[in-house]
């Protein structure tokens, strides 16, 4: 056996140790770099941060591959103001080992302040993997857009829907086979419905039944998308999760629920944007009134995917009966309808009076509807199949709220101004003087309370005798609802005015009859099957409430008739009608732009429309925009993204087009800015801070009698916008006002926009001004 040389083996360790191998945050470095980390950390220590910058440079410069050297440089450059050097730091950091999540906190924080907000945003949220810094990317966060704070308190923990960001939710479709063209339901209001809400009301069971049949019966043609405030793009939704949703949303599990909510809203931050396949029919069957740059998502959809749109219309009421809603709605409202006239392919309504009234509101625009691309379903489907536990409607359901069977009135509605309640508590005052405690039922009001309902609740207040008459029932189970119609004595239903009026056929699906004013679609409702009451007319209503609560024999007559001969449509059956037509419309649709107004020579303002009145003539500039480039509008004109931003003009009958584009530069700093066609640059121009300019060019008009061109914002600067109740950050270029598009070769044109312009006085020539204007 061979001896052993200890000096020897000391020596070749002392000579390995000295030629490379040190420790540095745990990792064996050379004696150099060991030597230049010591160095940086002690000037780290003492805060001398030029030095410790200088010195975990150079070490950089030794060994390139340490991914902790990077971290701590782009920790120094930033303490000396050395920003965009640090986040390079902080890159490099993260390329060399993708682990290091925290850096994204940093990253961030410095492109929130460069105003980056939306790639601040982004790096926020990958920042949320790591446990040391989640709290304060989810702060960051939750600044930038306060609707975040919902989703990021909910669920399942951040860290670990951070990590599973891309594990499939929002991103992967489900197994699409058909050959059939693609069946895309936006569901944004029933999403936004749950997110403070669990039971459906009308709007929502029209949604939840019709897609639920749709995904039982035809899944492979059908996917399902939703948009929310904060987030910019819309959100895949896959068919369990939608199913799952839907039906603990009807059910009384209440933590299976809140669980299933939670945990889905939560990873909504997480998602990616959702684009319907090419040819694609998108179904809207609830509302988007709210969604300001809804439109220019539709035509982004049109113009880039070749889909075809259909709006759901419930009622018309914010446009017709204004009195029941307050201005906010009414407005909003109204900048839909004015939109979607110029976008939706076809229309589904829910009953002859809604398809009269949406066809009185395209007359008074200016904007005719051909009948064929109108179907009027009416909405008298059955009430959702027996609870799936087994529970059967019954007196059971009922006694939580001490009621009996048959001895109650039922009224199902949101406590708002046009449901009327007024007139039911009148009514029930006027009962309990004539005929007596003792002979009047109480009336049970199934409904969250709404707007607009002082009124209704002053009558009872100082009335105690009727305050024990009204019984409240905010939330209701599908199962306890469906027993609450099965118990009660008879239903009513006196709003002022209605697209169909569900709980009327939830009534009769049900045996009991229905009470209810002789206005808009009700009686159309009650099919021939229910008492109607002179709307507006107390005395009637409250006659025919005593004969029906009075009478037995009456009512049980009455009830014998919807028993033997009430139909219901099955929600299948009305499924079907919706892709029938649905199909049909798809066959025939016509180009985006060939409705669009003739506006050569008039001025063009890219402001928000917001009017609660609609007239002849009524259109919005913002129609005229797309891309990705655009905010949304507001009352002013439209502020651009960073970048580009397009507008095109159509129905321009001649081969050049003069531009009068007027422009409004940044709150905070001078910006320059730079016109160009696909081919070329035609206009560039700067602009001091806050500055109004006009850019005037030439634009050729293509064969289809398009003039497209782009707007290039140079610079950019955080803003504020409130949309969907709460301030949200945004980057943001300049502002495109509005525009006048004419011939160049007709100078009597240009002529009078100059003088108007001149004069401040472009609402002499305004495209969709009132009266004429």
């Amino acid at each position: 056996m061979k001896s052993i040389n200890l000096k020897e083996i000391v020596g070749t360790m002392l000579r390995f140790r000295e030629r490379k191998f040190y420790k540095s945050d745990g990792i064996w470095v050379s004696k150099a770099l060991s030597q230049k980390m010591k160095q940086a950390n002690a000037a780290r220590d003492q805060k001398s941060w030029e030095a410790a910058a200088r010195y975990y440079g150079e070490a950089t410069e030794i060994d390139g591959t340490l991914t902790h050297v990077w971290i701590q440089l782009g920790h120094a450059l930033n303490q000396i103001g050395e920003h965009k050097q640090g986040i390079e730091a902080y890159r490099t950091a993260l390329a060399l080992d993708p682990s290091k999540i925290e850096c994204h906190l940093h990253i961030g924080r410095w492109l929130e302040r460069n105003k980056d907000f939306e790639n601040a945003i982004e790096a926020y949220k990958l920042a949320l993997r790591h446990e040391g810094v989640a709290g304060f990317a989810q702060d960051a966060l939750t600044t930038l857009r306060p609707s975040f704070r919902t989703f990021l308190q909910q669920g399942e923990t951040v860290k670990t829907l951070a990590a599973d960001a891309q594990s499939g939710f929002s991103n992967a479709r489900n197994k699409i086979t058909s050959t059939e063209t693609i069946l895309s339901f936006d569901v944004s209001d029933l999403i936004a419905h749950f997110r403070h809400n669990k039971f459906p009301t009308g709007i929502q069971r029209v949604q939840i039944e019709v897609i639920a049949e749709a995904v039982a019966t035809c899944a492979d043609r059908v996917e399902i998308f939703f948009f929310v405030d904060g987030i910019d793009h819309f959100i895949y939704l896959d068919h369990e999760t939608f199913t799952l949703l839907t039906k603990l949303s009807k059910s009384g599990d209440q933590e299976s629920w809140i669980k299933a909510r939670n945990d889905f809203m939560a990873r909504i931050p997480f998602s990616q944007p959702y684009l319907p396949p090419r040819g694609a029919i998108v179904i809207n069957l609830g509302t988007s009134w709210w969604m300001y740059n809804y439109f220019l998502d539709i035509r982004n959809l049109k113009l880039e995917r070749d889909i075809t749109f259909i709006s759901y219309v419930h009622d018309l009421i914010p446009v017709l009966k204004p009195q029941y809603c307050v201005d906010g709605v009414t407005i909003d409202y109204n900048t839909w309808l004015v939109g979607v006239f110029f976008h939706a392919d076809g229309f589904i309504t829910n009953s002859n009076s809604t398809t009269r009234d949406l066809t009185y509101a395209a007359h008074v625009v200016g904007h005719p509807l051909d009948e064929q691309n109108i179907a009027t379903i009416p909405l008298n489907a059955s009430f959702a199949a027996d609870d799936e536990s087994g529970m059967l409607p019954g007196e059971a359901q009922i006694k939580k709220w001490n009621l009996k069977a048959r001895g109650y009135v039922l009224f199902v509605s949101t406590i708002e101004a046009r449901k009327n309640h007024e007139a039911a508590f009148l009514a029930w005052q006027a009962l309990l003087k004539k005929d007596g405690v003792d002979a009047v039922p109480p009336l049970v009001c199934v409904g969250k309370l709404g707007w607009l309902n002082d009124r209704a609740m002053s009558v009872i207040a100082n009335d105690p005798a009727l305050r024990n008459k009204i019984v409240f029932i905010q939330r209701a189970s599908d199962i306890e609802l469906k027993s609450l119609y099965k118990m009660s004595l008879f239903t009513v239903y006196p709003s002022h005015y209605e697209g169909w009026g569900l709980p009327i056929t939830e009534s009769l699906s049900y045996g009991r009859v229905p009470l209810v004013a002789d206005n808009s679609s009700l009686v159309e409702a009650a099919d021939g099957y229910g008492v109607i009451f002179e709307s507006g007319n107390i005395t009637d209503f409250v006659e025919k409430a005593e004969k029906l609560f009075l009478d037995t024999e009456f009512r049980t007559n009455l009830e014998d008739k919807i028993t033997k001969n009430y139909r219901l449509t099955t929600w299948q059956g009305m499924m079907n009608e919706i892709v029938a037509f649905s199909d049909g419309i798809r066959s025939r649709k016509t180009s985006l732009y060939e409705g669009f107004p003739h506006i050569s020579g008039r001025y063009v303002s890219l402001n928000l429309c917001r009017t609660r009145t609609i007239w002849h003539g009524i259109a919005s500039g913002e129609m005229y925009r797309t891309g990705k480039g655009w905010l949304w509008p507001d009352p002013r004109g439209c502020r651009m993204k960073p970048g580009s931003a397009e507008l095109c003009i159509p129905n321009l009958a001649f081969p050049v087009a003069h531009i009068f584009l007027r422009l409004q530069g940044l709150n905070s700093k001078s910006s320059t800015f730079s016109i160009h066609t696909k081919s070329d640059l035609i206009f560039s121009g700067k602009m001091d801070a806050k500055q109004t300019k006009w850019a005037v060019f030439d634009v050729k008009v293509d064969t289809e009698g398009y003039a497209r061109f782009d707007i290039r914002s140079a610079d950019f600067e955080g803003i504020v916008m409130d949309h969907g109740g709460s301030p949200k950050h945004y980057t943001a270029g300049i502002s495109v006002l509005g525009f006048c598009a004419s011939n160049k070769d007709d100078y009597h044109d240009r002529l009078d926009f100059l003088e108007a312009a001149a004069n401040d006085k472009l609402e002499l020539i305004d495209a969709f001004a009132q009266n004429g204007m």
